[in-house]
């Protein structure tokens, strides 16, 4: 199970970084109403917005370890 939560937040990130690299180029377009909307305030707030989804897994994920 701790594989598959690290290999998601890996995932996560490396979908950060291809998507910012993506729309920074014009190769691709965000279909998702809000994150396009978070893109088009500012790039880096795009990103930030979704590595931190990555540490919330994590986060989440050792939190519910530590407490059984």
């Amino acid at each position: 199970m701790t594989f598959a939560f690290h290999l998601l937040a890996l995932l996560n990130v490396f979908d950060a970084f291809i998507s910012f690299i993506g729309l920074r180029s014009g190769w691709i377009e965000e279909a998702n109403p809000l994150m396009r909307y978070f893109y088009n305030i500012h790039p880096i707030l795009f990103l930030g917005i979704k590595i931190s989804f990555s540490l919330f897994n994590i986060y989440t994920y050792l939190y519910s370890k530590n407490s059984k």
